[in-house]
């Protein structure tokens, strides 16, 4: 985030640190490894298929976008990828639908988020959704042993009127975490630390700690 450029990289990663994480992400392949310095880089990411995003570790590596004034998802997994050892932050004051982490179809099952801190923080009080991870696609229904989150902090903090959620699972899918704190907090009525709302949707929590809302409305820690 300090020292890197773009241009140099392009020519010789090898040699040279990019700037930017998005641009090292678009110039590797499946089967190669980004290693983020620390720094903060103020950036959205969408992983590719097959590669891995390291950070030097959840101190010292934070991608963000702050005070976002429009819909926003902060990192979109990819299939068969892995991310793991940075913090995330996302925030915004205005009335925005707002997303940490989205887990496109298949990807609970083939992905993997390790050893991160996530934060989703709005003051917009409309009727927004916010969500921590939110899981809309599909993926096969049978039981799995592969965690998609493991060793993780999940926290969101939000005014909306709207949906508040830690984990949302709303695809007709798979989606287990371990050893995951998952704390959802606001002034909301409407305020949930883990959801599923499909038939065929599964939410496995293993060694995990869910709390959502304050205890009245339709505030729960789970809900199936």
């Amino acid at each position: 985030a300090s020292y890197g450029n773009n241009t140099s990289a392009i020519a010789d990663p090898t040699r040279y640190p990019f700037l930017t994480i998005n641009s090292a992400l678009s110039n590797v392949s499946s089967g190669q490894t980004v290693f983020v310095r620390p720094g903060t880089y103020s950036e959205k990411i969408t992983m590719p298929a097959g590669v891995a995003l390291r950070g030097a570790n959840t101190q010292t590596v934070t991608i963000q976008q702050l005070n976002t004034t429009s819909n926003t998802t902060l990192l979109t997994m990819g299939s068969n990828c892995r991310v793991e050892d940075i913090t995330f932050n996302l925030s915004s004051t205005s009335n925005v639908n707002l997303t940490g982490i989205d887990w496109p179809s298949g990807t609970p099952l083939t992905s993997k988020l390790r050893t991160m801190v996530l934060n989703v923080t709005s003051s917009g009080t409309g009727s927004n959704t916010i969500v921590g991870m939110l899981s809309s696609g599909s993926s096969a229904t049978t039981y799995s042993a592969s965690d998609a989150v493991r060793s993780c902090t999940i926290g969101v903090d939000a005014s909306s009127a709207g949906i508040v959620r830690g984990l949302y699972v709303t695809g007709s899918n798979w989606f287990s975490s371990r050893d995951v704190n998952y704390n959802v907090r606001g002034t909301g009525s409407n305020i949930v630390g883990v959801e599923t709302t499909n038939v065929g949707a599964y939410a496995s929590l293993k060694h995990s700690t869910v709390r959502g809302g304050n205890g009245t409305g339709t505030n729960y820690d789970i809900n199936r």
